[in-house]
């Protein structure tokens, strides 16, 4: 009995290894998804840049305003995300122990929280350098 223990916990841990690697995988891709989108949304937005900066607003205004947006974005996000998170894990935690209480690991869900927040800055950030750095009345004037 002691061996077969032993063989299925070395099973369940490789288990473990292989939920986490796939896990691992789905964010990757899921970042790249959400970065992609939104460095593509933020260069299409060139000629707004242009004419706030033909209306009196400052490079670094406008900068400015794509990281409130970002950080924005990114409470909402958080905010959304973690009560849907909750009710997921709240109802699947009385499922398999009878209490309503998931465990959350603080330090993880800051992190998780925090790459999130840098991958939305410098996704909002690059774009909106690479547009600005088009004069004002060209980017203005020019055709989409």
């Amino acid at each position: 009995p002691a061996a077969a223990d032993a063989l299925q916990a070395d099973r369940q841990q490789t288990n473990a290894e292989v939920n986490y690697l796939a896990m691992g995988l789905v964010l990757a891709f899921t970042a790249i998804a959400v970065v992609n989108t939104l460095a593509m949304s933020v260069a299409d937005r060139g000629r707004e840049f242009a004419l706030l900066r033909l209306a009196g607003a400052t490079r670094r205004q406008v900068l400015r305003m794509l990281r409130t947006e970002a950080l924005s974005v990114l409470l909402l996000a958080t905010s959304v995300g973690s009560g849907i998170a909750l009710a997921v894990l709240t109802a699947f935690s009385v499922g398999m122990t009878g209490r309503p209480a998931p465990t959350v690991t603080p330090l993880l869900y800051v992190g998780v929280v925090a790459v999130a927040g840098l991958l939305a800055l410098l996704a909002s950030a690059v774009p909106g350098r690479a547009a600005l750095r088009v004069r004002a009345v060209t980017a203005a004037t020019a055709k989409e």
